[in-house]
């Protein structure tokens, strides 16, 4: 289907999408999902650091390549599966010498687009305020691209004092938007939805205006268009969103 042949509805919410795949598809898996998200007219596609070689072949010209940084290894994404296991969550966020390494290797070859990093809560929960603001307006200063920070908003951070004070950190290192989670550690979307608008009240009250990525098991067409109305600037998904059969009517009325 063409971006042209597409209903309003789809091509509405497309702007707001970013198509996300961080499983490390096979080179003919990668161009599937680029032409899905060529045709679609989704805003981005975020993936893997080695798999932006491929995607960047077949992209249009107008879809954002993004990719990410402080996830754990590919193969140990199912762990988290089971969230009885806490400290398992201190992973995400954990840098390591390899990974900055990554990280500047994403800044020199320059293919990326975009860079959503994950918050380091292991140096957060050990005070290192100071080595965090370093590390994020490091990172922001070289860059010069968008830089979303991940927070696994409602999971790790479920109360305010920790919220107020990895916003401020945010504003302060000056990253461009607020992502809301990794996915791996699961929530309904309706608590991912009511963190957002709390999450918004906070800003609100501090001052602070960071625009936000609702990202985490949003998996449909409703569920994107209530985040849109909620005021979030982008939405990462690993799923197609589908238009409902009342959306169809609409559109044929």
């Amino acid at each position: 289907m063409s971006l042209d042949s597409m209903p309003k509805i789809v091509k509405d919410y497309a702007k707001y999408i970013e198509y996300t795949n961080l499983k490390s598809p096979n080179s003919k898996q990668i161009k599937k999902i680029v032409q899905t998200a060529n045709e679609r007219g989704y805003l981005g596609l975020c993936l893997q650091p080695g798999d932006l070689g491929v995607a960047i072949k077949y992209k249009r010209p107008k879809l954002k390549l993004i990719t990410v940084a402080g996830f754990p290894p590919i193969h140990s994404f199912n762990l988290f599966a089971d969230n009885r296991n806490k400290r398992l969550h201190f992973v995400l966020g954990f840098y390591r010498k390899k990974d900055i390494e990554e990280i500047n290797t994403i800044i020199d070859n320059g293919i990326a687009d975009e860079l959503d990093l994950v918050f380091p809560m292991y140096w957060y929960a050990r005070g290192k305020f100071t080595r965090i603001y370093k590390f994020l307006s490091g990172i922001k200063k070289r860059y010069r691209k968008p830089v979303k920070v991940i927070i696994e908003l409602g999971t790790i951070l479920n109360r305010d004092v920790v919220l107020y004070e990895v916003i401020d950190l945010l504003k302060q290192s000056s990253v461009d938007y607020l992502k809301t989670n990794t996915g791996l550690i699961k929530q309904p979307f309706k608590n991912l939805y009511a963190s957002i608008f709390h999450t918004k009240l906070l800003m609100r009250d501090m001052n602070i205006q960071i625009p936000i990525k609702a990202s985490g098991g949003i998996r449909t067409e409703e569920e994107v268009q209530k985040l849109i109305q909620a005021g979030v600037h982008r939405i990462g998904t690993s799923s197609v969103p589908k238009v409902t059969q009342k959306d169809e009517v609409k559109k044929n009325d």
